[in-house]
């Protein structure tokens, strides 16, 4: 039996390689909506991975693509996700516009978990170790974070700043059918077509007519940037209670001041003296309340400036941070406030 010569079986050895290489095939999943906000749904948010679920064959990647202020991770079974923040070194000399100290030094300042805010593992989903992309500000490229899978099987990937925020990839076997890369990214746009007419209705509502004044009008992982209602009348004496909607994946603070003042906390920024990798310090005057108490009393003049907190509130009865906060106001005037965290969303108080 004659031989193939060398040349023509390294041609055909190679066009095998190449073969193999196209079949293994790389999908785009978004972390967060994947196209401009269309013109009215401005202040939506939806936190969502788009597709919410994909299929692949083993040894696919998936290249994820931030597209807002996420992490994205993976932990196997039997090991958990990190918390979101950790307790750091108690703020010290934090004083307000007057020279005051503020109540709150001595309090644990707040970091980001390294494994929220940093890469860890390798990117590949072996069942094994925990991989999480970062956070992407703190990410040298904006291309993406490509992740591998090497074996079939069902793994849930999550964004752990966002609660609930969560996707499913399911890895079949190699030439099993799966959805083209052309699919995928019709289903994203289907869904993300879906979660904004959901978010328009959301941002239409009025808000309460009573002293309540919505952080957000969310449904689930859908958030809004807004206050409702943007605009609130009440009189001198009228407590307002500022209130998140249960189970929402967002933070908001409710905060007055002058702007001068409320732009250097409006930031989460690395805190270079705290080695390497430096921590993902967060404000105590963004984290904690202004002022202690269960009713915040505001005069128009707190602190030497107007500066009035309530300090980060979330979605959950009973969490890390309360969902509500009551503020009683005690002079005439007309205050304009801000969250810090998204200083987006703008209110105001008008005291009669």
């Amino acid at each position: 039996m004659r031989r193939a010569p060398i040349a023509v079986m390294l041609a055909a050895s190679a066009t095998l390689l190449m073969a193999s290489a196209a079949d293994a095939a790389t999908k785009t999943v978004y972390a967060g909506p994947q196209i401009k906000r269309p013109k009215g749904l401005e202040n939506a948010e939806p936190n969502t991975f788009y597709p919410g679920k994909i299929q692949v064959q083993a040894k696919d990647k998936i290249n994820f693509v931030w597209k807002g202020l996420h992490n994205i991770s993976y932990a196997p079974p039997g090991k958990s996700h990190p918390a979101l923040r950790e307790n750091f070194q108690p703020a010290t000399g934090v004083v307000d516009a007057a020279g005051a100290p503020f109540w709150f030094n001595g309090q644990p300042r707040k970091v980001f978990s390294n494994l929220v805010a940093y890469p860890a593992g390798k990117g590949v989903v072996d069942g094994k170790q925990f991989i999480s992309s970062g956070i992407q500000p703190l990410q040298p490229s904006k291309k993406g974070w490509t992740v591998s899978f090497p074996k079939a099987g069902t793994f849930k990937f999550f964004c752990d700043i966002h609660k609930g925020m969560s996707m499913t990839v399911t890895v079949k076997k190699a030439g099993a059918k799966v959805p083209s890369a052309a699919d995928v990214k019709k289903q994203a746009d289907k869904e993300l077509k879906a979660d904004y007419a959901t978010e328009k209705k959301l941002l239409a509502s009025p808000g309460p007519t009573n002293n309540v004044v919505m952080m957000g009008n969310d449904k689930g992982k859908l958030a809004t940037f807004a206050f409702f209602p943007a605009v609130k009348n009440v009189h001198v004496g009228d407590t307002v209670s500022f209130e998140m909607t249960k189970g929402t994946s967002e933070e908001h603070t409710v905060t007055f001041g002058p702007d001068a003042y409320l732009g250097p906390i409006e930031v989460v920024a690395p805190d270079p003296a705290t080695g390497s990798p430096p921590k993902l310090a967060v404000d105590a005057r963004l984290y904690y309340p202004s002022d202690q108490g269960a009713v915040l009393v505001f005069n128009g003049a707190n602190h030497g400036n107007g500066f009035l907190n309530t300090g980060a509130l979330d979605g959950d009865d009973g969490g890390e941070v309360p969902r509500t906060k009551q503020v009683q106001f005690t002079a005439p005037g007309t205050f304009k406030y801000v969250c810090l965290l998204h200083p987006q969303m703008i209110g105001t108080i008008v005291v009669s």
